[in-house]
């Protein structure tokens, strides 16, 4: 029996998947801002800049991340907003 193969991975350029927040007329800044930082790792100033780009153009990348990450992400994302009752939706999209 042959155990010899080749398993091949590219770990000089990963493809990375976009994290994306959907604006929403409930969702408050503070929440998404909160967010950003907790689940994300954005400084504040990063965390208000961001969400104003949400709430001003409809939408927004908050991250780029291998699809485990960025799956991760998203479900903490979802289970945050749940537990504090706000319709957050995210998005997860290849780059």
């Amino acid at each position: 029996m042959n155990n010899n193969f080749r398993f091949e991975t590219n770990l000089k350029n990963p493809i990375l998947y976009d994290v994306i927040f959907l604006n929403d007329p409930i969702t408050t800044m503070e929440f998404v801002e909160r967010v950003l930082r907790d689940i994300f790792g954005k400084k504040h100033k990063q965390a208000v800049k961001l969400t104003q780009k949400i709430h001003e153009t409809g939408y927004g990348i908050v991250g780029s991340y291998i699809y485990e990450i960025a799956g991760q992400k998203e479900l903490e994302t979802s289970l945050m907003a749940k537990d504090e009752n706000f319709p957050l939706r995210t998005v997860i999209k290849i780059r």
